[in-house]
């Protein structure tokens, strides 16, 4: 796993309770990510690596992701 596209990485990330915080995630692996209450958990995932997923997916589908966005989000 030598390979940049082997990893998903995230520098720098400030939000909420992250202070300038760098990861990175294997692809292909399962991955935990643990700590103590308000450590950033949430943040790291659902607001930060999540989003970004979701803006790429949008941009590399095009409109047509309008509908695939809806029925996910409505999950």
């Amino acid at each position: 796993m030598n390979n940049k596209r082997d990893w998903i990485e995230i520098r720098g990330a400030r939000q909420n309770n992250l202070k300038n915080i760098s990861v990175k995630f294997p692809r292909n692996k399962l991955s935990v990510v643990t700590g103590v209450s308000g450590s950033g958990k949430s943040t790291l995932l659902f607001d930060i690596l999540c989003q970004e997923g979701e803006r790429k997916f949008i941009g590399a589908t095009g409109r047509a992701a309008d509908h695939v966005r809806l029925f996910v989000i409505g999950l």
